[in-house]
C-alpha cells in the first residue's frame, strides 16, 4: 500500500458522486446527488474554510477524506471519509485503508492544523466502522438517542473523539 493524499480534482467528481450515492445508507445524505450538485460542491471547496478535503490514492483514486466542520476557535474538526464502494463493503480492505487514512489525518490535523480534537459521528448500526475507530484510539463521548430515521426505525448516532496527545 502506497497511500497518498492530493487535492480533489474535477475528474474526481463523478466517482465521488457515485460512491456517495451508493452508500447513502451510512452517510448523512438523504438525496441522490446530481452532477450539478457535485459541480457546486467542488466550486465551493476553494472558498470553504470550514473543511479541508483530499482525494485518497493508492495509485488510483480510492476515495476522499478530510476534516470538516473545522472550528479554528475551539481547535477541533470532524473526520470525513468515503471510500470506493467495493472497498467500503470489504471489511479487510476497509480496515486497512481506514486505519491508514486515520493516521494521515491525525498527523495533518494535529501537526499542521494545530487542532486539539478530532471527532466523528457514526450510526450505531455501523459496528465494524466503530470498532476501527476505537482500535485507532477514538473514545466514545456520547450518543444522540434516536437521532436518525433508518430503515423504518430511529437509530442512535454515536460521537467519538481523539484528543491530541492522548492515546
Amino acid at each position: 500500500m502506497n497511500l497518498t493524499f492530493r487535492e480533489i480534482r474535477k475528474a474526481d467528481l463523478a466517482p465521488i458522486k457515485n460512491w456517495r450515492n451508493e452508500q447513502m445508507d451510512i452517510l448523512r445524505q438523504n438525496v441522490v446527488l446530481t452532477d450539478a450538485d457535485q459541480e457546486n460542491w467542488f466550486l465551493g471547496l476553494a472558498n470553504d474554510k470550514s473543511q479541508v478535503l483530499f482525494a485518497v490514492l493508492d495509485g488510483d483514486l480510492l476515495g476522499y477524506c478530510g476534516i470538516t466542520h473545522f472550528d479554528n476557535f475551539n481547535h477541533r474538526g470532524e473526520v470525513s471519509f468515503v471510500m470506493k464502494t467495493e472497498i467500503a463493503r470489504d471489511e479487510a480492505s476497509y480496515e486497512k485503508y481506514f486505519l491508514a487514512v486515520l493516521e494521515m489525518l491525525k498527523n495533518y490535523a494535529f501537526a499542521e492544523l494545530k487542532l486539539h480534537k478530532l471527532f466523528t459521528e457514526t450510526y450505531e448500526f455501523r459496528k465494524f466502522h466503530i470498532s476501527i475507530l476505537e482500535k485507532f484510539g477514538f473514545k466514545l463521548d456520547g450518543r444522540y438517542k434516536e437521532h436518525i430515521f433508518h430503515e423504518g426505525k430511529f437509530i442512535d448516532s454515536l460521537i467519538h473523539s481523539l484528543i491530541n496527545g492522548q492515546s
